[in-house]
This record gives C-alpha cells, sequence and structure tokens, in this order.
C-alpha cells in the first residue's frame, strides 16, 4: 500500500511512501539531493560503483549536484535506491 504527497508546483507526487512485507516502509522521493556521503555509499552497495570514479571526490561532487533529477528511496531513513 502507497500514499503520496504533492507539492503545489508539481502535478505528479513528489514523496510517496510504500510499505513492503519484506523492508518495511520505503519512502520514494524526487525532491531530496542525497549528500555526497550518501551517494558513495549506495554506489559501492550496487555494480554501478564498479564503473565510477569513486576515489575522485570532486568528480563526484560535481556528478552528484550535477545531475538534474533525483528519485530516491529511503528504508528505515537510509538511502538504498
Amino acid at each position: 500500500m502507497c500514499s503520496s504527497t504533492t507539492t503545489a508546483a508539481a502535478s505528479a507526487p513528489a514523496r510517496w511512501k510504500c510499505t513492503d512485507p519484506v523492508s518495511g516502509d520505503l519512502v520514494y522521493s524526487t525532491q531530496e539531493t542525497p549528500s555526497l556521503e550518501e551517494f558513495l555509499d549506495v554506489l559501492r552497495r550496487s555494480t554501478l560503483g564498479e564503473r565510477r570514479p569513486l576515489q575522485d571526490i570532486a568528480c563526484m561532487e560535481q556528478m552528484r549536484t550535477g545531475a538534474n533529477l533525483w528519485a530516491t528511496c529511503r528504508s528505515g531513513g537510509r538511502l538504498v535506491g
């Protein structure tokens, strides 16, 4: 089951919460930018980190701040996707 909230400036939901029987509450958002540490952590925990210059912090920060769209997923406050 999912519920959503919509901002006045957007017609599509900007944040929604779903309850999964296995992983619990998942909160999806298109309004937040993860911190650099969170971004690097999620890349390291996935296969995406193998193809990114994770050791080049300036490059990774530029990738993070230069993105024009973020869609995040959190479980228990932790960025999972």
